[in-house]
């Protein structure tokens, strides 16, 4: 059976790497989710090795509710990563990717999740565009 998940070595992990990605990282706006992302030059070796997070506000109280959002934006990510893959024309890698749902007081319905699906797909073309 093939495994259709983010690879191990593909996600982000520990709450130094958040608190870094928050503070030092590039921040993408969009309708729903913000995004941050740190850069690296590309010197002789080029790395297409994106570490990818995840993060929802406590203020959406259910924790299934937090996951099914998580699940959401992990596919999303997943499906496109394509689109900030390295070619020969960018001067430098997405090191690190952290998708952050702040505090909001939406209700979780099928529309808010088609939503956070087309604003993920929006932030890459965004990150992309500012990394070519």
């Amino acid at each position: 059976m093939k495994n259709h998940g983010l690879p191990r070595n593909e996600i982000l992990r520990g709450s130094k790497s958040f608190g870094y990605l928050f503070n030092r990282g590039k921040r993408y706006e969009g309708n729903i989710l913000r995004c941050f992302v740190t850069l690296n030059k590309i010197g002789n070796k080029v790395e297409n090795n994106t570490l990818f997070g995840v993060k929802v506000s406590r203020t959406i109280k259910r924790s299934v509710d937090r996951n099914r959002i998580k699940r959401i934006v992990r596919e999303a990510f997943r499906l496109n990563k394509k689109i900030i893959s390295i070619d020969g024309s960018r001067k430098s890698s997405i090191q690190s990717i952290l998708f952050y749902f702040p505090p909001q007081n939406l209700k979780l319905t099928t529309q808010l999740l088609n939503s956070i699906y087309e604003d993920v797909v929006e932030l890459l073309l965004k990150i992309k565009n500012y990394n070519t």
